[in-house]
């Protein structure tokens, strides 16, 4: 699998050392603090688990989920010391949905996915999330289709977070548009 290839080395992705990813996470945490504490987090592509034991500390249980095994062994090393997180492995389009969590977190995974899938994957967040509960969103901007960013596939941040925003079962909480990534936050009201 890709995904286990990619990271059968620690840090793949260079997050860990990344000034832009620190700062990114930094700015996708003072976006929730709208919330003082989240029951339950579902995060949904959590690599190494960097993103992870930042929202350790704002939810009473935090499930960190991803396709790479290598991935949730190393989620799980990173947050050994955080009693409240559990990781374990997800293929959000064939595994049986999560539960219900108070919020959904998915950061720079969407895109990973086919166009033609996007759909369904929305169908699936969405059934993963409580009535009254959020979904952020943090994807870079692809050049494929906003007017700035990076070469990324088909799609970027635009068609991800415009799906869900044209969605009448949310409205939007937070809309932050930099120059390389879009973060977006959306609570479900039906």
């Amino acid at each position: 699998m890709y995904f286990n290839w990619r990271y059968r080395n620690p840090d793949p992705y260079h997050v860990s050392v990344s000034n832009y990813e620190r700062d990114k996470m930094e700015r996708v945490m003072a976006s929730l603090g709208f919330e003082k504490r989240f029951g339950s987090i579902l995060e949904i592509g959590c690599g190494e688990g960097n993103m992870t034991v930042r929202l350790a500390s704002i939810a009473d249980r935090v499930l960190a989920t991803d396709i790479s095994d290598m991935a949730v062994r190393r989620t799980r090393q990173a947050a050994s010391l955080f009693s409240n997180v559990e990781a374990q492995r997800l293929d959000l389009l064939s595994d049986e949905a999560p539960g219900r969590h108070d919020l959904v977190v998915a950061s720079e995974v969407l895109y990973y996915f086919e166009k033609h899938q996007l759909p369904d994957v929305h169908e699936r967040m969405t059934a993963c999330v409580k009535k009254g509960g959020c979904v952020a969103l943090i994807h870079a901007r692809a050049l494929a289709d906003d007017e700035q960013g990076v070469e990324l596939k088909k799609f970027g941040a635009r068609t991800i977070h415009e799906m869900f925003i044209g969605d009448p079962r949310y409205s939007v909480v937070h809309d932050d548009i930099q120059p390389a990534y879009r973060m977006t936050v959306l609570r479900r009201v039906a």
